[in-house]
């Protein structure tokens, strides 16, 4: 109710000062016990006459508005109040980036640029590389290196910022050697996840490449015929039909690029 008390204790000044205003006017309106009236007091009298009605219906309507207000603030707040109560309930089961520090962070937006750029690539697209475990694998893994840093975040906030003695001194380096060592398995990790990301990329250009030799192989059946009747020449007849052996060159690579992507994946995701 209080961001409605709000509205209503400001819609009360402009309704109070338009009830002034009429009581007012409702005043000088009224009929004049005196017989002779001057001529600028019977004008006033009548424009007041006139002026009543439309300044009564003009306060019941900004009273109405501010009702109103009022009550959409009111759904409002509760509104609110009920998308705050369902983020506590949910609490533990979401990261916010106030809990993390500045590496945390740069490490979990890594592994989501890692996630982005295996999940638009055509051989995940394909199932080339087994779609449906990357799929569920991959957010499984940001969701452990969320928690890891925040987890590590959290720690470090911990800290006192302005340690005094040697025997604290001494607890705090062996706590910072200790986190240290968690932050560079989260970075392991994470790398993992980035080198598996490269080796799609790396396939999927690869595979692009790939598509490009058999279009225009499959269009190029006439060009040793043009070859030879333009030139005569035939080495240069063989040197077209070579590149069939340059199709299937890249074509291995292709294959070379998959099964590195495969293998990357087999290591960011331990069975």
């Amino acid at each position: 109710m209080r961001p409605a008390l709000a509205v209503l204790l400001k819609g009360s000044v402009p309704v109070s000062v338009g009830a002034f205003l009429l009581y007012g006017l409702d005043r000088a309106a009224a009929p004049s016990g005196g017989r002779h009236r001057f001529a600028l007091e019977a004008l006033a009298q009548a424009l007041s006459q006139k002026a009543v009605p439309y300044v009564h219906a003009g306060v019941m309507v900004l009273a109405a508005l501010v009702g109103v207000f009022a009550l959409f603030a009111a759904l409002e707040c509760a509104s609110d109040n009920r998308w705050l109560k369902a983020l506590a309930d949910a609490h533990g089961h979401y990261v916010l980036v106030d809990e993390l520090s500045d590496p945390a962070w740069d490490l979990l937006r890594r592994a989501h640029r890692a996630q982005h750029v295996m999940l638009k690539s055509r051989v995940h697209g394909e199932d080339l590389i087994d779609r449906a475990a990357n799929e569920y694998m991959f957010p499984a893994q940001l969701w452990e290196i969320a928690l890891s840093l925040a987890l590590y975040s959290k720690l470090c906030r911990q800290e006192p910022d302005h340690p005094q003695g040697t025997a604290l001194i001494s607890v705090l380096r062996d706590r910072r050697r200790a986190l240290g060592a968690g932050l560079r398995g989260i970075t392991s990790r994470v790398r993992a996840l980035e080198d598996y990301a490269q080796q799609t990329a790396e396939a999927d250009a690869r595979y692009a490449e790939l598509e490009q030799i058999r279009y225009l192989n499959d269009r190029s059946d006439q060009v040793p015929d043009l070859v030879a009747r333009t030139a005569g020449d035939e080495h240069a007849v063989e040197e077209v039909e070579g590149k069939a052996a340059w199709a299937e060159t890249v074509t291995d690579a292709f294959g070379q690029a998959l099964r590195e992507a495969q293998e990357a994946g087999r290591e960011a995701f331990p069975r």
